[in-house]
């Protein structure tokens, strides 16, 4: 386990660097594109760093009622990528995320979706946990989503730290490096727990 760590945190460094070199020169966009595009990239590295994995996306509860047993039997993560203006960069990420490869044996399915889909999907009957990913700025709306994710148990994710200072639970924070952050407090409230390495390296807010 500690060795699939280390590997885990060494891809997630040659990866960052690799896309500090390359994403600029990649993408003729503007910064906010350039970095949902990286935060896309990412996601194995993120979510590959999660401790209790399946668990946590597919709990044993929920696998014992015959009602759920077809749902498992085809393992996804859905990944909402939410979206406000920038449907272009939806779609593109949404492109990026279903081409990558399993993550620990699950694949992940992404669609693109808004602000008002995900308050529709408040009462979804979906019992798996999801991942809304937020690629652009939301405004007031954010307080929102964060509000029925965390009633939902569904994890956030970003690409600015100006939304995981706002509540999202994870994202990433660029300077002369790529880390990865997150909110504690956030992190709390649906008991997402990374590996103590990711931990490590993880710019942490409250």
């Amino acid at each position: 386990m500690q060795r699939i760590v280390h590997y885990l945190i060494s891809l997630l460094r040659l990866v960052l660097l690799a896309l500090v070199l390359l994403v600029p020169s990649a993408y003729a966009w503007e910064r906010e594109d350039r970095l949902a595009i990286m935060a896309a990239d990412l996601l194995p590295a993120i979510l590959g760093a999660q401790q209790n994995f399946n668990e946590f996306y597919f709990p044993t509860y929920l696998e014992e009622k015959d009602e759920v047993r077809e749902i498992s039997d085809v393992r996804e993560i859905k990944v909402q990528v939410l979206f406000n203006k920038k449907r272009y960069l939806a779609e593109r990420t949404v492109k990026r995320i279903n081409n990558l490869g399993p993550i620990k044996g699950i694949k992940l399915r992404a669609v693109a979706v808004r602000p008002d889909d995900i308050v529709n999907e408040h009462n979804r009957n979906n019992r798996f946990r999801q991942l809304i990913f937020i690629i652009e700025n939301m405004g007031k709306q954010l307080y929102t989503v964060n509000e029925l994710a965390t009633k939902n148990n569904d994890i956030t994710y970003s690409s600015s730290i100006k939304d995981v200072e706002k509540g999202v639970a994870v994202g990433l924070t660029v300077t002369e490096r790529v880390l990865p952050v997150i909110n504690e407090s956030s992190l709390s409230k649906i008991q997402l727990q990374f590996s103590p390495l990711f931990m490590r390296i993880a710019k942490k807010v409250k």
